[in-house]
């Protein structure tokens, strides 16, 4: 799988990097000593020089390269170094990998960041001796999370080549496209336009659910192209998607469809509209989306809960405690059931008191919002032993105590 990150910039735009500063080609022989000194420090053999000389060196020792994207200013990077990478299980389970550090403040790692596409950070790309990108590992990991993705990557588990092994047959649709999500995922846009706009053609009506999905993004792109401003979003005629979503046979498609719908309602300030499609969303989500997908919903209808009819609180309440059960089965299991929509294989909880906080701080919500103020008290209370230090669970216990009082 790939892990999702804590993304510090959007995944669909270009990461802004500061100005590179150009390192002087010739460094004096005290900055080459104490650069080796620095790379023993780390106990991880990193190789120097051009990208070129790990290409060289993962093709004298059949390996592959890990090639590790930073900048300096990235919080997320430095505690990825020093936490994960400076750890003695990864240092000794990198020995399997030629290392290559590519600090993106730097002309060199800027450029290789543009080569490979590289639009998070930090970022560890899994590259293979012919220059194929092989995996990727987006955003910080604890050294348990990291020696998992390591282990799966030299296993060949969820790979690129493993998921072009599983997409052989062209009309398994659903095999194409989880290729295409791990193309992108690397990085790779063109491949991965190139397989969906595959599966587009082999399925120019949509009668299947991945081609149904494709040709629903491709509705949106077309009716919201060209839109500049929001005046410019709040003139689009949204009948197509409507119409859309009241056709689709299939439960994800009319569920994706009206998720999208009310997203857009949403975010252009339209509360009523964006509830109405959200409710029929609710209606027709797949189990796989309850745990994120639905505890996101369920916290946007606090924010909506003054507009909410009674029934569609009820409905909220019912998604939270699904939300809930499944979030602790998922930490037990080590299972998101995400397999589905681009994601594959079990996933490591490093933080699994706060994940399900912050579904016990959904729940209460909900509970409030349905008039039982003890169980939503009560529900916050267990969320904040498991979170102590949560300033948002404390402010609504707060809250929620002064209500219980009057």
């Amino acid at each position: 799988m790939v892990v999702k990150a804590e993304k510090t910039f959007p995944r669909h735009l270009l990461i802004a990097i500061l100005s590179a500063a150009l390192l002087s080609p010739v460094l004096s022989a005290q900055q080459e000593e104490e650069e080796e000194k620095e790379t023993k420090a780390d106990t991880i053999s990193w190789v120097q020089g051009d990208f070129a000389n790990a290409l060289g060196k993962a093709k004298a020792e059949q390996k592959k390269i890990f090639v590790y994207f930073w900048a300096d200013g990235s919080a997320q990077s430095g505690k990825f170094y020093e936490e994960t990478l400076k750890s003695d299980q990864i240092t000794a389970a990198l020995n399997g990998f030629v290392s290559y550090s590519a600090r993106t403040n730097d002309q060199a790692g800027y450029d290789l960041l543009q080569k490979f596409g590289v639009n998070v950070l930090p970022a560890s790309l899994f590259i293979e001796a012919d220059g194929e990108v092989e995996d990727a590992v987006l955003g910080f990991l604890t050294a348990d999370g990291f020696q998992t993705e390591l282990d799966r990557i030299a296993k060949g588990e969820y790979t690129v080549s493993y998921f072009r092994e599983q997409a052989s047959d062209p009309k398994d649709f659903e095999a194409q496209f989880q290729l295409a999500v791990k193309l992108q995922d690397v990085g790779d846009q063109d491949g991965f336009q190139e397989v969906v706009d595959a599966i587009k053609e082999a399925d120019p009506k949509g009668k299947t659910e991945r081609g149904a999905l494709l040709h629903f993004a491709d509705l949106y792109t077309a009716l919201f192209a060209g839109v500049q401003s929001q005046q410019d979003a709040l003139a689009v005629d949204m009948k197509p998607m409507y119409e859309f979503a009241e056709k689709a046979k299939n439960r994800t498609v009319r569920w994706t469809a009206w998720d999208r719908i009310g997203n857009t309602h949403y975010s252009l300030g339209r509360t009523l509209e964006s509830r109405q499609a959200f409710r029929k969303a609710v209606d027709n989500a797949p189990d796989n989306q309850i745990i994120y997908w639905g505890h996101n919903i369920a916290n946007a209808a606090w924010n909506m809960r003054e507009f909410l009819p009674g029934d569609d609180k009820k409905a909220v309440l019912k998604l939270s405690l699904k939300a809930l059960k499944k979030a602790e089965k998922a930490v037990k299991t080590g299972d998101d059931e995400q397999s589905s929509y681009g994601f594959t294989g079990a996933r490591p909880f490093d933080d699994a008191d706060p994940f399900i906080a912050s579904r016990l701080y959904t729940l209460a919500g909900a509970y409030f919002m349905n008039d039982s103020t003890g169980k939503a008290t009560a529900t916050l209370e267990k969320a904040l032993k498991l979170d102590p230090e949560n300033q948002q669970i404390k402010s609504r216990l707060a809250q929620f105590e002064l209500v219980k009082k009057k």
